[in-house]
């Protein structure tokens, strides 16, 4: 007795327009039969889907921070005298 594991639903539905999709691009009208993907394509559709989407989430999270220039100084620089050969720490901008 075989059984048959049909493949995610997302897998497939994200197959189907992609088939729309480059049928619009190449030109072609009209009805068309999208036959159901593997387990093993739809396994690869599905970890490209979400590497993709966690790359796009963390691109556009990055993209709303404010820009490093205009964030407070935190560093204090510390400067050690030749002399005294001691450490001294200038002040902070703010």
């Amino acid at each position: 007795m075989t059984s048959h594991i049909a493949p995610p639903a997302a897998a497939q539905y994200l197959h189907r327009i992609e088939v729309a999709i480059n049928r619009g691009a190449e030109g072609k009208t009209g009805r068309y039969f999208v036959a159901d993907i593997s387990e093993e394509k739809a396994l690869a559709l599905s970890s490209k889907f979400v590497s993709e989407t966690f790359l796009f989430s963390v691109r556009a999270f990055l993209q709303h921070l404010p820009p490093l220039a205009s964030l407070p100084s935190i560093v204090c620089h510390q400067s050690r005298t030749p002399s005294a050969g001691s450490m001294s720490t200038t002040a902070c901008a703010a």
